[in-house]
């Protein structure tokens, strides 16, 4: 068998892989910023509503277990390109027809997103003395990505429309593919591998706890990036100028401080305080939204956004938690997908919830028992504990 020419990715990683980061959320806060113009433009129901907001959860899911087939298939380099071209391609069509077609281009960017995401952390692992550097740099951007989504997407769609506002994140995620086809690392002559096996992961505790906690902190997350604006606007009485803006501050506030997360963490035996803080925040800001929403709507949005990092802590701990690159790959699958499926389990409850009562009472409390869920689960995963591959199930 042929040796790579390059196992690692090039010199200029770093950017690459903040390339990479920052096409795996616009494409969701994008909608969720506009979710309240899309509603009056298609005539979507509150239940259609909750339904396009836990699709891409949904989706996730099952990406991340088909991320796990296409490495063994393809390998990780070529898996990337794919997912990245599909991406791409999807955030371009999907606003070129009717609600089904842009249902339908939601389905597979988010394909293409899980897929990469699923894979970030093993490319990661690959290049074991950048690492912490390679972590931060998608990390971080992933944080950004979403700010992006949330601020630019609303005063572009008024300027234009929102189909156009949507179409243009396919701007950034071409970038990414033509900066990952001249770094990546060359893959050489693939040979077939026989036809995967899922492994088993050991110890099981801190893999199937950072499961749940990623899980229940995604559901929480997606929630807030799909039904923030309309809480606000219901809840809080503000103007649709002011929702745009808070909302926008909630994907913001976590970017100033994410960059420094997974150096704080690798820095620390036992992550179960950074878990906790993270949640608290969020807990404060949910509750303020349920008990006292409009005293002060930007402070509730602001701890809400404070709380955001969790996600960046938990992907951090995949690659702290594992053995090596198959591990971190195999438990990045595992996390993800399973993962996933409970977040879309959370995200189309709280919104079916708000169909069923025509209010935000019930959902409110209901989140905040899924984020003291992911503090508890985050506390077990933050303890020191390294995963590896036990052998196929």
């Amino acid at each position: 068998m042929l040796v790579s020419p390059r196992s690692e990715i090039a010199g200029g990683g770093v950017a690459v892989l903040a390339l990479l980061g920052l096409t795996l959320r616009p494409a969701l806060t994008s909608v969720g910023a506009l979710l309240g113009r899309i509603q009056t433009a298609t005539g979507l129901s509150p239940v259609l509503a909750a339904v396009v907001v836990a699709t891409p959860l949904v989706c996730f899911a099952v990406g991340g277990w088909l991320a796990w087939v296409v490495r063994r298939r393809f390998g990780a380099v070529r898996a990337v390109t794919g997912a990245l071209g599909v991406a791409a391609a999807s955030l371009a069509y999907r606003v070129a027809g009717g609600p089904l077609v842009l249902w339908l281009g939601t389905v597979t960017v988010s394909l293409g997103i899980a897929v990469l995401a699923t894979l970030l952390p093993a490319i990661v692992k690959s290049a074991p003395a950048r690492r912490r550097r390679l972590t931060t740099a998608w990390t971080t951007a992933l944080g950004a990505g979403s700010a992006a989504g949330a601020l630019c997407t609303p005063p572009l769609a008024a300027a234009t429309s929102w189909s156009v506002a949507l179409a243009a994140w396919a701007l950034p995620a071409g970038a990414a593919l033509v900066a990952w086809l001249v770094a990546a690392p060359r893959p050489g002559d693939h040979t077939p591998v026989p036809r995967p096996a899922v492994p088993r992961l050991r110890p099981r505790l801190p893999a199937v706890a950072l499961t749940v906690h990623f899980g229940l902190l995604s559901g929480a997350s997606f929630t807030i990036m799909g039904w923030l604006s309309p809480i606000l606007a219901d809840r809080a009485g503000a103007s649709s100028v002011d929702v745009a803006w808070m909302y926008g501050t909630s994907m913001t506030v976590g970017v100033l401080v994410a960059p420094f997360v997974p150096s704080w963490a690798a820095r620390l035996p036992d992550q179960s305080a950074m878990v906790a803080a993270f949640a608290g925040w969020s807990l404060l800001g949910t509750a303020g939204l349920l008990v006292w929403p409009a005293a002060a709507p930007w402070l509730w949005s602001g701890l809400i956004g404070m709380g955001m990092p969790a996600v960046v802590l938990a992907l951090t701990l995949i690659s702290l938690r594992t053995t090596g690159p198959s591990a971190a790959a195999a438990l990045s699958s595992v996390v993800n997908a399973t993962g996933y499926g409970l977040a879309c389990v959370v995200a189309l409850a709280v919104g079916l919830l708000h169909a069923a009562t025509g209010a935000w009472t019930s959902p409110l409390a209901a989140l905040l028992v899924v984020l003291a869920g992911q503090a508890a689960t985050g506390f077990v995963a933050g303890r020191p504990a390294l995963v590896g591959e036990g052998g196929p199930a």
